[in-house]
Protein backbone atom coordinates (compact mmCIF):
# COMPACT_ATOMS: atom_id res chain seq x y z
CA UNK A 1 0.00 0.00 0.00
CA UNK A 2 1.59 3.22 -1.12
CA UNK A 3 0.22 6.07 0.99
CA UNK A 4 1.43 8.78 -1.40
CA UNK A 5 -0.59 7.24 -4.22
CA UNK A 6 -3.49 5.39 -2.61
CA UNK A 7 -4.41 7.34 0.49
CA UNK A 8 -6.77 10.29 0.62
CA UNK A 9 -6.61 13.04 3.19
CA UNK A 10 -7.79 16.58 3.67
CA UNK A 11 -4.84 18.55 2.28
CA UNK A 12 -5.16 21.47 4.70
CA UNK A 13 -3.07 24.55 3.96
CA UNK A 14 -1.41 23.01 0.90
CA UNK A 15 -4.78 23.61 -0.79
CA UNK A 16 -4.34 27.38 -0.50
CA UNK A 17 -2.22 27.29 -3.66
CA UNK A 18 -5.19 25.97 -5.68
CA UNK A 19 -7.45 28.59 -4.09
CA UNK A 20 -5.05 31.37 -5.02
CA UNK A 21 -4.79 30.07 -8.59
CA UNK A 22 -8.61 30.05 -8.85
CA UNK A 23 -8.75 33.60 -7.47
CA UNK A 24 -6.16 34.95 -9.90
CA UNK A 25 -7.77 33.14 -12.85
CA UNK A 26 -11.21 34.52 -11.99
CA UNK A 27 -10.00 38.00 -11.00
CA UNK A 28 -7.43 39.42 -13.42
CA UNK A 29 -7.65 42.68 -11.46
CA UNK A 30 -6.44 40.99 -8.25
CA UNK A 31 -3.02 42.34 -7.25
CA UNK A 32 -0.44 40.88 -4.88
CA UNK A 33 -0.25 44.17 -2.98
CA UNK A 34 -4.02 44.49 -2.62
CA UNK A 35 -5.12 44.63 1.03
CA UNK A 36 -7.32 42.11 2.84
CA UNK A 37 -8.44 42.26 6.45
CA UNK A 38 -7.45 39.01 8.14
CA UNK A 39 -8.81 40.39 11.39
CA UNK A 40 -8.05 39.41 14.95
CA UNK A 41 -7.41 35.70 14.43
CA UNK A 42 -11.06 34.58 14.50
CA UNK A 43 -13.79 34.96 11.89
CA UNK A 44 -17.32 33.59 11.75
CA UNK A 45 -18.56 31.90 8.61
CA UNK A 46 -22.19 31.26 9.50
CA UNK A 47 -22.19 29.12 12.66
CA UNK A 48 -18.51 28.12 12.58
CA UNK A 49 -15.45 30.02 13.72
CA UNK A 50 -12.33 29.92 11.58
CA UNK A 51 -9.01 30.75 13.22
CA UNK A 52 -5.58 31.72 12.01
CA UNK A 53 -2.40 30.25 13.45
CA UNK A 54 -1.48 33.57 15.02
CA UNK A 55 -3.98 33.85 17.92
CA UNK A 56 -4.02 37.65 17.95
CA UNK A 57 -4.59 37.70 14.19
CA UNK A 58 -2.76 39.21 11.27
CA UNK A 59 -4.81 42.38 10.81
CA UNK A 60 -4.75 44.07 7.42
CA UNK A 61 -2.30 42.28 5.12
CA UNK A 62 -1.63 42.04 1.40
CA UNK A 63 -2.80 39.19 -0.80
CA UNK A 64 0.85 38.14 -1.06
CA UNK A 65 1.19 38.08 2.75
CA UNK A 66 -2.07 36.15 3.06
CA UNK A 67 -0.52 33.34 1.04
CA UNK A 68 2.99 33.63 2.51
CA UNK A 69 1.66 33.62 6.08
CA UNK A 70 -0.92 30.95 5.23
CA UNK A 71 -3.84 32.97 6.57
CA UNK A 72 -6.93 30.77 6.72
CA UNK A 73 -9.16 33.77 7.23
CA UNK A 74 -7.76 35.97 4.46
CA UNK A 75 -7.76 33.19 1.83
CA UNK A 76 -11.26 32.05 2.79
CA UNK A 77 -12.62 35.59 2.79
CA UNK A 78 -11.23 36.19 -0.70
CA UNK A 79 -12.66 32.92 -2.02
CA UNK A 80 -16.07 33.55 -0.46
CA UNK A 81 -16.14 37.13 -1.74
CA UNK A 82 -15.39 35.94 -5.27
CA UNK A 83 -17.31 32.64 -5.46
CA UNK A 84 -20.17 32.84 -2.92
CA UNK A 85 -22.82 33.30 -5.59
CA UNK A 86 -21.16 30.81 -7.96
CA UNK A 87 -19.46 28.09 -5.88
CA UNK A 88 -19.60 25.73 -8.85
CA UNK A 89 -17.12 28.04 -10.60
CA UNK A 90 -14.60 27.48 -7.78
CA UNK A 91 -15.12 23.71 -8.08
CA UNK A 92 -14.64 23.96 -11.85
CA UNK A 93 -11.23 25.58 -11.31
CA UNK A 94 -10.25 22.65 -9.06
CA UNK A 95 -11.42 20.29 -11.79
CA UNK A 96 -9.34 22.16 -14.38
CA UNK A 97 -6.35 21.55 -12.10
CA UNK A 98 -7.05 17.78 -12.28
CA UNK A 99 -7.78 17.61 -8.55
CA UNK A 100 -11.05 15.70 -8.97
CA UNK A 101 -9.87 12.58 -10.79
CA UNK A 102 -7.00 10.11 -10.85
CA UNK A 103 -3.86 11.22 -12.66
CA UNK A 104 -3.34 7.89 -14.42
CA UNK A 105 -0.27 7.03 -12.39
CA UNK A 106 1.69 3.88 -13.32
CA UNK A 107 1.01 2.07 -10.03
CA UNK A 108 -2.12 0.08 -9.30
CA UNK A 109 -4.34 1.49 -6.58
CA UNK A 110 -4.29 5.20 -7.29
CA UNK A 111 -6.89 6.93 -5.14
CA UNK A 112 -9.93 8.66 -6.62
CA UNK A 113 -10.00 12.15 -5.09
CA UNK A 114 -13.11 13.65 -3.56
CA UNK A 115 -13.94 17.26 -4.40
CA UNK A 116 -17.32 18.26 -3.04
CA UNK A 117 -19.85 19.73 -5.45
CA UNK A 118 -22.51 22.35 -4.57
CA UNK A 119 -25.17 19.79 -5.57
CA UNK A 120 -23.89 17.41 -2.88
CA UNK A 121 -26.37 17.01 -0.02
CA UNK A 122 -23.60 17.82 2.49
CA UNK A 123 -22.76 21.19 0.90
CA UNK A 124 -23.42 24.04 3.34
CA UNK A 125 -22.61 27.70 3.84
CA UNK A 126 -19.26 26.77 5.40
CA UNK A 127 -18.18 24.36 2.67
CA UNK A 128 -16.68 26.99 0.36
CA UNK A 129 -14.52 28.70 3.00
CA UNK A 130 -13.40 25.36 4.43
CA UNK A 131 -12.62 23.88 1.02
CA UNK A 132 -10.51 26.94 0.21
CA UNK A 133 -8.13 26.02 3.03
CA UNK A 134 -8.13 22.27 2.38
CA UNK A 135 -11.04 20.79 4.31
CA UNK A 136 -14.27 19.08 3.17
CA UNK A 137 -12.37 17.51 0.25
CA UNK A 138 -9.83 14.69 0.03
CA UNK A 139 -6.79 14.35 -2.18
CA UNK A 140 -3.80 12.06 -2.40
CA UNK A 141 -0.32 13.41 -1.68
CA UNK A 142 0.43 12.64 -5.35
CA UNK A 143 -2.25 15.15 -6.42
CA UNK A 144 -0.82 17.89 -4.22
CA UNK A 145 2.69 17.15 -5.47
CA UNK A 146 1.49 17.33 -9.08
CA UNK A 147 -0.19 20.68 -8.45
CA UNK A 148 2.94 22.20 -6.89
CA UNK A 149 5.09 20.69 -9.62
CA UNK A 150 2.87 22.35 -12.23
CA UNK A 151 3.51 25.75 -10.67
CA UNK A 152 7.26 25.06 -10.59
CA UNK A 153 6.98 23.95 -14.23
CA UNK A 154 5.53 27.29 -15.47
CA UNK A 155 1.93 26.08 -15.27
CA UNK A 156 2.43 22.81 -17.12
CA UNK A 157 1.06 19.83 -15.16
CA UNK A 158 2.85 16.64 -16.07
CA UNK A 159 1.38 13.20 -15.43
CA UNK A 160 3.75 11.71 -12.85
CA UNK A 161 5.79 8.70 -13.98
CA UNK A 162 8.30 6.54 -12.18
CA UNK A 163 9.29 4.23 -15.04
CA UNK A 164 10.50 5.55 -18.41
CA UNK A 165 10.54 2.14 -20.06
CA UNK A 166 10.30 -1.57 -19.39
CA UNK A 167 13.00 -3.90 -20.68
CA UNK A 168 13.60 -7.60 -21.07
CA UNK A 169 17.32 -8.11 -21.34
CA UNK A 170 18.44 -5.52 -23.92
CA UNK A 171 15.05 -5.22 -25.60
CA UNK A 172 12.74 -2.31 -24.71
CA UNK A 173 9.22 -3.68 -24.30
CA UNK A 174 7.44 -0.42 -23.68
CA UNK A 175 8.40 3.25 -23.64
CA UNK A 176 6.48 5.76 -21.48
CA UNK A 177 6.31 9.32 -22.70
CA UNK A 178 5.85 12.47 -20.66
CA UNK A 179 2.20 13.52 -20.82
CA UNK A 180 0.99 17.05 -20.21
CA UNK A 181 -2.30 17.05 -18.35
Amino acid sequence: YNYAVASLTEPGSTMKLASMIALFEESPELELEQKIDAGNGRFNFYDRVMTDSKPEGLGVITVKEAFAKSSNIAVSKMVVNKFKTQPQKFVEYLQQMHLNRPLGFQMVGEAYPYVKNPKDSTWSGVTLPWMSIGYELKLSPLHILSLYNAVANNGKMIKPIIVRNTNRADKILENYQTTVL
